[in-house]
């Protein structure tokens, strides 16, 4: 019988919503409000929101991306001048 293994450098690093959010360095509601923003990925298996490290690093390059395009003042949706962290 064949199994797939994953050797520690293919496996993909996930992490739950206090380690998202230490990545980060953003609150716990910052990530939810991302999420149903549809800005940034996660998933959940059974009760725990999840996330892969890639999906968090899109996320980071993104916001920089904008705060590039808005000459360096980026905002979030839907707030008054708080800026995205």
């Amino acid at each position: 019988m064949q199994t797939n293994r994953t050797t520690p450098t293919e496996a993909e690093e996930i992490l739950d919503v206090a380690g998202a959010a230490a990545f980060l360095h953003v609150s716990r509601a910052v990530l939810y409000e991302e999420i149903a923003g549809g800005r940034l990925k996660s998933f959940k298996i059974k009760n725990r929101r999840l996330f892969r490290k890639s999906h968090l690093l899109e996320f980071v390059a993104a916001c920089e991306a904008a705060t590039e395009a808005a000459g360096g003042a980026f905002f979030r949706a839907g707030t008054a001048g708080g800026s995205a962290a």
